[in-house]
């Protein structure tokens, strides 16, 4: 899955990206996949013997609900006039819930709670007494597609950048690190600059540009 996830960006990259919510869906989705498989459900369990068949399942699920917006995509743009349907609904409610899930497992519960209160206070604002926060309210149907089929929710601006820019830097990186590509930078640096009065500061100033330069 992390090759597939690869070989796509880097086609993408140099063939030219997807639109935006069908590259934001083969990015997360594939993400959502992997976390499940990787990510225990309890943190510090320790080393898994194996994959629960629970979470196979949300894996394949997971990544389902985030290639729904692929499989049925002229479907999903024309729901936001004609209007989402029930699965349409339901596939949004548990695309949100995988997300979160996926934090909790990967990052931990306060980002959670925070996103939680946020929805929360969407669904039930008009229960606020004070009229300085209350709202009319939103319903679950107006709220879960918003979140799930739009571009202001999960699949907003900080997941397109992800898909389209960050992804690649990270994976750049990783392969300067494991093919010993960074560390002969900074070597390189070292060995040119570090026999000179403030040479620590040179080599620093040498490593950083190498570096910059290929970035």
């Amino acid at each position: 899955m992390g090759v597939s996830l690869t070989c796509f960006h880097l086609y993408t990259a140099y063939f030219g990206t997807l639109p935006s919510q069908q590259q934001g869906a083969v990015h997360l989705g594939m993400a959502l996949g992997m976390i499940f498989i990787i990510f225990p459900a309890t943190r510090g369990a320790g080393p898994r013997q194996g994959v629960p068949w629970y979470d196979i399942v949300l894996a394949f699920t997971a990544t389902f609900a985030a290639y729904y917006k692929i499989i049925f995509y002229e479907e999903v743009l024309r729901a936001r006039i004609t209007g989402y349907s029930t699965f349409d609904l339901i596939i949004a409610v548990l695309g949100v819930l995988f997300v979160l899930e996926a934090t909790r497992r990967t990052v931990g519960m306060p980002i959670v709670i925070m996103a939680a209160l946020a929805i929360a206070y969407a669904l039930f604002g008009n229960l606020i007494p004070s009229p300085l926060l209350s709202h009319p309210g939103f319903s679950l149907e107006q709220v879960s597609p918003y979140l799930w089929f739009r571009e202001s929710g999960v699949f907003g601006t900080p997941l397109q950048i992800s898909a389209r820019f960050i992804f690649l830097f990270l994976f750049f990186g990783v392969v300067l690190m494991h093919t010993g590509v960074g560390r002969f930078f900074n070597d390189l640096a070292f060995a040119v600059t570090g026999r000179f009065t403030g040479g620590a500061g040179k080599a620093a100033v040498m490593a950083s540009s190498l570096q910059g330069m290929i970035s």
